[in-house]
């Protein structure tokens, strides 16, 4: 019944906003989703809502098909995506044509899907505030997942690229100076594309939200420096250190449009990422975008040579399930590596997201008081802004990230761990080692699937990294009780 008298209510908007006139639908993942207009934007059937752009993004099948969308009407300009050649974006004179011209392409011949390049809500997923390291003691989760175990089997081995997908990096933190990907292919600040990928002086990374080469995006910068920090954060005495300290780190920065996160996608396959990470996600209801998930796809299948490339989202922090309903998040694809949180006591964190698509656990916070130490925005306008007597006195780090957001990157860490061990593992195999050697914490709460080992709560289990290398190393097999 509120469903009904909330439909109502928002026609009522629709018309006062003089749009009965435009599609009230679009095509996505092949299915029909209704939409209804509002005066501050769209609002998807979940609730969840967005804004519409001038712009749409069409899955083709030969360049002739190209020839039919310049054909729509009030279409400025067209032209075949940097990161996929079978991809087109094309730029329109309204945002109203664009969305008819998507719903006209769509189902033609030669046209695989077609729908709007929305300006979707995108959720970095923290939740709350914002070795002989002098924070180490209090990197609690460092030896929860038995780190140290791993890094004695992989110290001295060849770096692994993780790339790392976010909002915002600020790449003069002094921890973490030495662990970004430096672009050997591009001169620096020549305003030329050396490497002929399609970027300007993309000399460490790209910042998809503004097309250019500045990683800094405002205060989500703070977010971006600290997923990076939980996994490559070196082991130099400066403050923390990362899961994998001397990983590579390509830092990608994206925005709320769907083609920019899939270009980021394909940016990191182009530089050989074995690892992507991503600490965000849509809000919970917004359709899954057909560039989005073909990327996704396409890179989980095809990277490292045929071998597949590891792809870790965090789940949500708003204690849903993630992996049902009309509109399941971005976080239950089957190519991704679904992560929520566990606290320092082995129990699943109440806020964070959970589902049959969870894959497993790992620790983090459901408050200041247990969460992880990283690194944070230099300066003071970061997580930490010292106002708190239990803030680190140094600025550059922080012991307030938690929630899903530091949870998934340690995942991303321990994949890069075990490829730097084993590079020649792919990407199935890994999947296979990471679950097997998961700790099932919480029996009682967490109620495993006797078939499976699976937990609707907990996945597989909790993260543990050390393990996971012993048992590729050694054969190493845990007992029935997970010790």
């Amino acid at each position: 019944m509120l469903r009904h008298i909330a439909l109502i209510l928002s026609m009522s908007i629709l018309v006062a906003c003089g749009s009965t006139d435009l599609p009230r639908y679009f095509y996505s993942g092949g299915r029909q989703h209704n939409i209804i207009h509002t005066s501050n934007g769209i609002v998807f059937e979940s609730g969840a809502s967005a804004q519409l752009t001038p712009r749409i993004v069409v899955g083709i099948t030969g360049a002739h098909d190209h020839l039919e969308i310049e054909a729509q009407s009030g279409i400025l300009s067209s032209s075949i995506s940097t990161f996929s050649q079978r991809v087109v974006l094309a730029e329109f004179n309204t945002k109203e044509n664009a969305l008819i011209a998507a719903n006209n392409l769509y189902g033609r011949p030669g046209i695989r899907w077609a729908h709007p390049d929305f300006a979707l809500r995108i959720e970095s997923r923290n939740h709350g505030d914002p070795i002989v390291e002098p924070y180490f003691d209090q990197s609690w989760h460092l030896n929860k997942i038995q780190a140290p175990t791993a890094w004695k089997i992989t110290q001295g081995l060849p770096k692994t690229l993780v790339a790392v997908i976010d909002l915002g990096f600020e790449q003069g933190h002094s921890d973490l100076k030495p662990s970004w990907f430096i672009n050997q292919h591009e001169i620096p600040e020549n305003r030329l594309d050396d490497d002929n990928n399609g970027q300007i002086d993309d000399t460490s990374g790209w910042n998809f939200a503004v097309n250019g080469s500045n990683l800094v995006y405002g205060m989500n910068s703070a977010h971006g420096t600290a997923t990076a920090g939980v996994i490559a954060a070196r082991a130099d005495g400066r403050g923390t250190v990362g899961i994998c300290p001397n990983c590579t780190i390509l830092p990608l920065v994206i925005d709320e449009s769907p083609a920019n996160a899939a270009a980021a996608f394909y940016y990191a396959y182009w530089a050989g990422a074995q690892v992507i990470s991503n600490s965000w996600g849509y809000e919970i209801g917004t359709p899954n975008t057909d560039v989005l998930v073909e990327a996704i796809e396409d890179i989980s299948r095809q990277g490292r040579d045929g071998k597949g490339t590891t792809i870790v989202f965090a789940m949500d922090n708003r204690q849903r399930d993630n992996c049902r309903g009309r509109e399941p998040d971005i976080s239950s694809l089957d190519a991704v590596i679904a992560v929520s949180a566990s606290d320092h006591n082995d129990r699943k964190i109440a806020q964070s997201g959970y589902g049959s698509c969870l894959d497993l656990v790992a620790p983090s916070g459901s408050s200041k008081q247990h969460a992880i130490a990283t690194t944070d925005r230099p300066g003071e306008k970061g997580y930490n802004r010292g106002r708190d007597a239990t803030d680190f006195p140094d600025p550059d780090y922080t012991n307030t990230f938690y929630g899903t957001s530091a949870a998934a990157p340690q995942v991303a860490a321990a994949f890069a761990l075990l490829y730097t061990r084993y590079p020649d593992l792919s990407s199935f195999d890994a999947r296979q080692v990471i679950l097997q050697s998961t700790d099932k914490i919480s029996p009682e709460h967490a109620n495993y699937d006797p078939q499976t080992g699976t937990s609707a709560l907990y996945g597989f289990g909790r993260l543990n990294v050390g393990r996971a290398l012993l048992m590729k190393t050694q054969t190493y097999q845990p007992s029935d009780d997970g010790t």
